[in-house]
């Protein structure tokens, strides 16, 4: 606190906050310096963030959304929103956490630390990648000749049409969705923490070089307006390469409402202490698609679990899933899409695995298999609890 004589004004960046007297008689004011908003503080300590307080078009970069709006956001690039609670000031702790409301299809490279967004979008149908999808899968069918059609038919229907797959309906691959995809010949990571991410059409595509990581306690939920023909997804992992990750941190919780999809050599890791809930309601929560392969053949990649899943319901075609010593699983079915490969359960010592209301602790290694023929689940055991 300074103080200054009556006739003297406090500082610009002051405020008067009361007076006193002194020994002499004299009248003094007491002056103190002014606190900074939120927005004046980091616009003075963070001048690489842009600041959002409402309204408009958000570019690439970083962003600290100080308030709630909606506003459209960049086709392309990179973007990482923070919010108030990310900086290490109290004016900006002391606020509430903003909602984001993005109202366009995007592909941006998005992070999220300390903010709730809503893509609040309509899917759009593409004539033109509806007829291209349909020559390309005659194509790809027709001239395969032994060799993968699905890699003939991505070829074909070339870069514009990059969230296609082979396995989807046209409807599925030609409605425009919010795909949050990072651009190609990126080695980068798309970090999620305290965050909550909800869309009507929104998904996270992850492919090759890329990792998607979810730190602290967040949440993403999705409800397509055209589903695929693994349903609804929330997440989907997959790529050409083994350098697609899907990572929940050490001691995270996450919740996922829509399909996990872990496509060909992707990898999901369940860090210790983490814990994952994916409810997928009527579809599967967790599906896992290593494409054609034997289990073993990609089992470093598929699902590694040393924390906590919980799922309504995990799907297989010649997919692995990998419990170690202090982990948990519990899943309400098993469904498998194929006969001809086996999905893969297996679990170290000291794992908890429940399906449906059997839950077993393992006391050594095992493992279970589950074809489209499968008449009995090779599942048995005594109780445990997963909660």
């Amino acid at each position: 606190m300074i103080l200054v004589q009556a006739d003297t004004a406090c500082a610009e960046n002051q405020i008067q906050t009361g007076t006193t007297t002194t020994a002499a008689g004299s009248t003094c004011y007491a002056c103190q310096t002014k606190a900074l908003t939120c927005a004046e503080w980091v616009k003075e300590n963070h001048s690489d963030y842009t600041v959002y307080t409402g309204g408009g078009y958000i570019s690439t970069g970083k962003v600290a959304v100080l308030a709630s709006g909606t506003a459209s956001i960049s086709q392309s690039g990179t973007i990482e929103f923070v919010g108030p609670k990310f900086f290490d000031y109290e004016g900006c702790k002391n606020q509430e956490t903003p909602v984001l409301t993005i109202s366009n299809t995007t592909q941006a490279f998005i992070s999220a630390y300390n903010i709730d967004i809503e893509f609040d979008i309509s899917s759009m149908e593409d004539p033109g990648c509806s007829s291209r999808f349909k020559s390309c899968k005659d194509y790809a069918t027709g001239t395969a000749n032994g060799s993968d059609p699905s890699s003939r038919f991505s070829s074909c229907m070339g870069t514009n049409y990059g969230t296609c797959n082979y396995y989807d309906r046209d409807t599925s691959c030609c409605n425009i969705i919010a795909s949050i995809l990072p651009p190609d010949g990126t080695k980068n990571t798309m970090l999620i923490k305290d965050a909550s991410i909800s869309s009507n059409a929104a998904v996270f595509k992850i492919g090759t070089n890329h990792t998607l990581k979810f730190q602290g306690k967040s949440s993403v939920s999705t409800s397509c307006e055209h589903k695929t023909d693994y349903g609804c997804r929330s997440i989907f992992a997959g790529g050409g390469s083994r350098t697609v990750n899907v990572i929940f941190d050490v001691n995270s919780s996450t919740v996922v409402n829509g399909t996990v999809y872990m496509f060909y050599s992707s990898l999901m890791q369940v860090s210790h202490g983490a814990r994952v809930v994916i409810q997928g309601g009527s579809e599967a929560g967790l599906f896992v698609n290593q494409n054609g392969y034997t289990p073993t053949y990609y089992g470093d990649q598929g699902v590694h679990n040393y924390g906590t899943i919980i799922t309504d319901k995990i799907g297989f075609h010649a997919g692995q899933l990998n419990n170690y010593s202090g982990s948990a699983f519990s899943t309400g079915s098993v469904g498998v899409s194929s006969s001809s490969w086996p999905g893969r359960i297996t679990h170290t010592a000291n794992s908890k695995i429940k399906i449906g209301s059997v839950c077993k602790l393992t006391n050594s290694q095992s493992e279970y298999k589950f074809t489209a023929n499968t008449s009995n689940n090779p599942f048995s055991g005594s109780s445990c609890t997963i909660q």
